[in-house]
């Protein structure tokens, strides 16, 4: 027998769209240096979008998680709904 669990997680967030002038790639050469840990921060917290070396992220508060990344796509969309409301 097999099964499939699925959960869903709400979150609410806000987005920071101008707060970092960091390339990814610059974020992950300084947090590694110092021996940080950047694997939270390889991907879009919102849709697992992979930063490329010299994309520059979208600082997020997650509530309850701390502060993450988002892509710019996914600020974008934010933008976009919050314009609609």
């Amino acid at each position: 027998m097999k099964i499939t669990k699925t959960t869903t997680e709400e979150h609410d967030i806000f987005f920071f769209p101008n707060a970092f002038k960091m390339t990814w790639g610059k974020f992950r050469e300084v947090r590694k240096r110092i021996g940080q840990p950047v694997t939270k921060y390889s991907k879009c917290f919102i849709c697992g979008h992979k930063f490329l070396e010299d994309e520059i992220p979208v600082v997020i508060k997650v509530f309850g998680i701390g502060n993450m990344f988002s892509c710019f796509a996914c600020c974008e969309k934010e933008s976009e709904v919050s314009e609609n409301d």
